[in-house]
């Protein structure tokens, strides 16, 4: 027991020192636990971060730190000078202390003091304190921390990559970038009413993080660069923050973000700065924001797109890509500029009203992917329409008119004259003026009887009612189209082709454009339609300017084209030397009539052809191509090049490695052409 108590006894000391002499007064480098009083320096911390490496406590509350400098002879780093009433820049770096006690009168902790001290988990800070150096507690071992109100600065990654830190209240003023990076634990956050800057980056990786307390009245103006990027954070309300005027370039990317509010004084909102926040549902912005920069809300998907701000001038590149689950959109009049993909990728686009007098300019591919004729389109008048519809990549959309029911003269009154024209134009005399969206007052794409009754009953009733409609009636589009079936061809032979039908329903007739490869042509008086087909003609007149034949299938009796999926008609092909080693035969503009007499539009088709046949193609036979849980799979036996095409045409180059390859796509139907090989695949 004796021996246990010197060893106790000598494992700890109380220290009165004078600046610069604390190594003569300790004499057992082993010791766990030192107590100092009197003054002391950056010498002195320097002689403890060298020589006590076996410190666990450390009590300073009785010293007086005062101010060292030598020029010619650093202390910590190439630092020469250092301030009185502060801890010194790497004083404790790295070493196992579990306990801290600092000097009441503390002004300062200087540049990664306690970085790496991952043991000490609680330190009290002095509210004499007024800064706190970069990465002063980075690494560290503390599970919670309190900076109090005297602190003006914090500096850069001061409370980083603290992994068990789980709590902070901050009341400084400014808070330096990366402050409490990558701690994945902290999950409670309060900061004061006088935090005027939240640096970039502040709370980037902090996972479970999931909200954070900011008192109304708060005197924050900027929101970082990265400040909550890859961050737990869920919700935040900034609605309040009437200080606040910008948030940084990704500030809340790629969060668990599901709402957030923006305060009417912020103007500026820095680019991708809610990129990629999957959950994000609910986004309120200022009058005062008018740019909706680069990237902003890319990826975002279930957020509502009908309440853009009215003052918003420009759209940047990519703001809204992929948001598939946004039906609607809403244009303000303020809009001069939609940059490129800005609304690539939003599929699940119904309605757009664009209330701009003059065609928002437009960068590249703005609506890639985008079923635009399936989209309506409202705009401010139909005189604007017009230029709408002859400004590209806004005509294909199905731009809305306002017309007044019944009004089938133009001249904005519903009356018995224009019972007497609605006749007249049944009747076959082509009457001049006749609105037949006017006329057609039942909707139904047909001028008849009916829309006569309900003409009288309008004049009658001296009721009137105004509708949007295309200004030529939309046709449907159907999934349906006409695919002929890979196949191939060397120079200066010919083969048999065939296309099949892909149906869904049942059809009468059908036309569309057969568009070949250069170096491939069509043999005359070799396309005959197939048994489904009995009974059907099928005719074709090549385009005068390119290798396409506009070809029809028809009925005289009207009789319907037999099952589904079947073979449509045959035909021979002649290749010759300009024929390509990978080339493709695409049919396009098809449109479909019913037994029923209506008309849809179908999909395009895209084949590919090989100019090598019999032994070349042996080398693709131990290829497999298939789908798994919407990934594309490729085993090859060889590798090299292989070629992606979409139902839409799209076509995609991708690298082949021998072995398995994978590849993430959409869910729909590919041909995948590899190694003189078409593999069609069904990704669900």
């Amino acid at each position: 027991m004796s021996v246990v108590g010197l060893s106790l006894k000598a494992s700890s000391a109380v220290v009165e020192t004078t600046p610069g002499t604390l190594c003569d007064n300790v004499d057992d480098m082993s010791i766990t636990t030192l107590t100092l009083t009197g003054e002391m320096d950056a010498r002195d911390f320097r002689f403890i971060a060298d020589s006590l490496r076996q410190l666990t406590e450390i009590d300073l509350s009785g010293v007086n730190i005062v101010a060292f400098s030598d020029p010619r002879n650093p202390v910590f780093l190439t630092l020469t000078d250092y301030a009185a009433q502060s801890v010194p820049a790497m004083a404790f770096f790295d070493m196992q202390l579990t306990q801290v006690v600092l000097p009441a009168s503390l002004k300062s902790i200087g540049m990664g003091a306690f970085a790496g001290c991952d043991q000490l988990a609680t330190i009290e800070l002095p509210a004499t304190i007024d800064s706190i150096g970069s990465y002063a507690f980075n690494g560290s071992g503390l599970t919670s921390v309190n900076v109090p109100a005297s602190v003006k600065y914090v500096g850069e990654g001061a409370f980083s990559n603290c992994q068990a830190l789980t709590m902070a209240n901050v009341e400084a003023s400014v808070l330096g970038a990366n402050l409490f990076k990558a701690d994945e634990q902290l999950a409670t956050v309060t900061l004061g009413p006088q935090v005027t800057d939240l640096g970039n980056g502040a709370f980037n990786g902090c996972y479970a993080l999931a909200s954070i307390v900011m008192p109304e009245g708060s005197a924050l103006a900027r929101v970082g660069d990265e400040a909550f990027i890859r961050s737990g954070l869920t919700t935040i309300n900034l609605e309040n923050l009437n200080s606040l005027s910008s948030v940084g370039e990704w500030a809340f990317a790629q969060s668990a973000l599901e709402q957030i509010a923006l305060p009417a004084s912020l103007a500026t909102i820095g680019q991708g700065a809610f990129y990629y926040a999957p959950s994000l549902v609910q986004l309120n912005m200022a009058d005062a924001v008018d740019e909706i920069p680069a990237y902003m809300l890319a990826g975002t998907q279930g957020l509502a797109l009908d309440t853009l701000p009215e003052g918003v001038r420009t759209i940047g590149d990519y703001a809204f890509y992929c948001n598939n689950q946004a039906a609607r959109f809403y244009l303000p009049a303020s809009v001069g500029f939609i940059g490129s993909y800005a609304m690539a990728g939003m599929t699940g686009l119904e309605y757009i009203t664009s209330l701009a007098t003059e065609v928002p300019a437009l960068g590249s591919n703005v609506w890639e992917g985008v079923d635009q004729p399936a989209v309506k389109l409202e705009v401010a008048s139909n005189e604007v329409a017009d230029d709408y519809a002859a400004a590209e990549q806004w005509k294909e959309f199905y731009i809305l008119r306002a017309y007044l029911l019944g009004d089938a003269n133009n001249d904005g009154t519903v009356d018995v004259l224009d019972v007497t024209t609605i006749i007249n134009y049944i009747l076959g005399k082509n009457p001049d003026p006749f609105v037949f969206n006017a006329a057609n007052v039942n909707g139904d794409a047909e001028v008849d009887v009916m829309d006569i009754t309900l003409v009288i009953n309008y004049i009658l009733t001296n009721t009137t009612e105004t509708v949007l409609r295309a200004k030529n009636h939309a046709v449907p589009v159907t999934t349906d189209g006409v695919e002929v079936k890979p196949f191939a061809v060397k120079p200066g032979a010919e083969v048999l082709v065939e296309a099949r039908l892909n149906n869904t329903q049942t059809y009468t007739a059908m036309q569309f454009d057969l568009q070949l490869p250069e170096g491939l042509h069509v043999v005359d008086g070799s396309l005959e339609t197939a048994s489904s087909a009995q009974g059907h003609a099928i005719v074709s007149l090549p385009d005068a300017n390119d290798n396409t034949l506009h070809m029809m299938i028809y009925s005289p009796s009207n009789a319907a084209i037999e099952g589904t999926g079947e073979t449509l008609f045959t035909f021979k092909v002649r290749a010759d030397e300009r024929l390509a080693s990978e080339s493709t035969v695409k049919t396009s503009a098809t449109l479909f009539v019913t037994t029923a007499n209506e008309k849809y539009l179908g999909t395009d088709g895209l084949t590919a052809v090989s100019n090598a046949t019999g032994i070349e193609d042996m080398t693709a036979s131990n290829d497999k191509v298939y789908a798994s849980g919407g990934i594309l799979v490729i085993e090859s036996t060889e590798g090299g090049a292989a070629q992606l095409v979409a139902t839409n045409g799209m076509y995609t180059e991708l690298t082949v490695a021998p072995g398995r390859n994978e590849w993430p796509v959409s869910g729909g139907i590919y041909i995948v052409r590899l190694n003189g090989k078409s593999y069609k695949v069904i990704v669900k």
